[in-house]
């Protein structure tokens, strides 16, 4: 078997759709076999006016520490690269739970990276529906056809 960590994203606020969305993978799986990784609302420390294009942040905001000391860089650059990034899209400007979700993401990915050995990820968010059938040997099998340098699945 392949060594496979598992992530669910997840609003810690949002219970109800955190509770739903574990019901979920445990269809597939026992809650010892993945991790909740807390989301980010940005829609907390970020707004967003299309009328004016204008966008501002809280830096003051009890996130934006752990999102830098996670990142290793400061917040309100990570974003403006996000904002640049999505200039093509202007649904991305206007709904900042994007780049919460790219935060949350990039959470895994780094726990991923640094507190386990294992070879392959896979990252559900809380939205997540297991169709009948499927299980986590499905995972696992298209783990070890990826090739070897390819260390995540999302």
């Amino acid at each position: 078997m392949t060594n496979l960590s598992a992530y669910l994203l997840s609003l810690p606020n949002e219970v109800k759709r955190r509770n739903t969305s574990i019901l979920e993978l445990m269809k597939i799986m026992s809650p010892e076999d993945y991790t909740i990784i807390d989301g980010v609302n940005a829609r907390s420390f970020i707004s967003y006016k299309p009328k004016t294009d204008e966008w501002s942040m809280d830096l003051s905001h009890p996130i934006i520490s752990e999102l830098e000391q996670c990142f290793g860089r400061p917040i309100d650059q990570m974003v403006r690269e996000e904002t640049l990034r999505s200039l093509r899209d202007p649904w991305i400007l206007e709904n900042p739970g994007s780049i919460g979700c790219s935060f949350a993401h990039a959470k895994a990915l780094k726990h991923f990276l640094t507190e386990t050995t294992d070879d392959f990820a896979v990252i559900f968010e809380d939205d997540i529906k297991i169709l009948p059938g499927v299980s986590m040997c499905e995972f696992h099998q298209v783990a070890k056809s990826l090739p070897v340098n390819v260390p995540v699945i999302a």
